[in-house]
């Protein structure tokens, strides 16, 4: 059967803020979070948040930054960015490949240059040449990935205990024919008591999905399950929920009605463009299998 390649939607340019807790305790990047925020939802500029997930770390230590994004011109693009844009251009596409996959392993670390990710991105995108059978298609996306980067941020509020997750997000999927399953599934650590990291378990996000469109995914959720470890019990299984609900990308914890189109896909690297709701229009994820890293 063969498959249509949706419309190319290219990501927006972001500006950096700082950490998600610096901006949740309302420290000097907080002072400047909220005053660019206004400046934005003056100017009637819709907004695009992300986050890199960084499951290695004592806590999720996501990155805050902030895309403006406008149907409005957005006026001459600085000759920096160009020349950068120029030398990405030719690179082949294995090099673009791997200079993103680089660039992302670095998110876990301070520098990074989201200039140069998103616009490797959008070349990936540009280049790729769908898989045009169903049973190739399903033998390249069969399997478990591991999510590397999302560009959709956790808006997370402060809470009394904490939370963070101890593994790397994966996601599973199992196709048959036009159909499959998907599950999502991280491990996580809760402290009742704000410091003693007592309790633990894991959490899947369990989908069917039905393809439509060429390669697009429609997804439909079929159950969160909670699992828990260990001999403490936590004493607020739906605050426990809700906490999860907002550590994990939305996308994934309540994929209900979206569409996932695959916009690049090979043996080890695929990135996913969601649809189907105002709120994740665009939204993508990047996933590797587990043996890249």
């Amino acid at each position: 059967a063969n498959t249509t390649q949706s419309p190319s939607h290219e990501i927006m340019p972001v500006l950096v803020l700082g950490r998600e807790r610096d901006v949740l305790k309302g420290g000097g990047y907080g002072k400047l979070f909220i005053l660019l925020l206004l400046l934005i939802l003056s100017s009637g500029r819709k907004l695009c948040l992300g986050f890199f997930l960084c499951p290695h770390a004592h806590a999720p230590t996501g990155r805050l930054f902030l895309a403006s994004r406008s149907d409005r011109e957005l006026g001459e693009v600085p000759t920096q960015q160009k020349s950068s844009a120029y030398k990405i251009e030719s690179l082949s596409t294995v090099e673009c490949k791997s200079k993103l996959l680089s660039l992302l392993l670095k998110q876990r670390g301070e520098n990074f240059d989201l200039l140069e990710i998103e616009t490797l991105i959008n070349t990936l995108e540009k280049r790729y040449t769908p898989i045009l059978t169903l049973e190739f298609y399903n033998m390249a996306m069969c399997g478990i990935w591991t999510l590397l980067f999302s560009t959709n941020i956790i808006t997370s509020k402060t809470h009394k205990r904490g939370i963070r997750l101890s593994s790397e997000f994966r996601q599973k999927i199992q196709p048959v024919g036009h159909k499959g399953n998907m599950t999502n599934s991280v491990q996580w650590e809760l402290a009742q008591d704000g410091t003693l990291f007592d309790c633990s378990g894991t959490f899947d996000v369990e989908c069917s999905y039905e393809i439509k469109q060429g390669s697009r995914l429609l997804l439909n959720l079929t159950g969160h399950v909670l699992n828990l470890k260990g001999h403490t019990i936590p004493s607020d299984i739906q605050e426990l929920v809700r906490m999860l609900r907002w550590s994990i990308p939305r996308e994934l914890f309540d994929p209900n009605g979206l569409g996932a189109d695959t916009t690049y896909l090979d043996e080890d690297f695929r990135i996913t463009r969601y649809t189907g709701s105002k709120t994740f229009e665009g939204v993508r994820n990047i996933f590797v299998r587990s043996d890249v890293l």
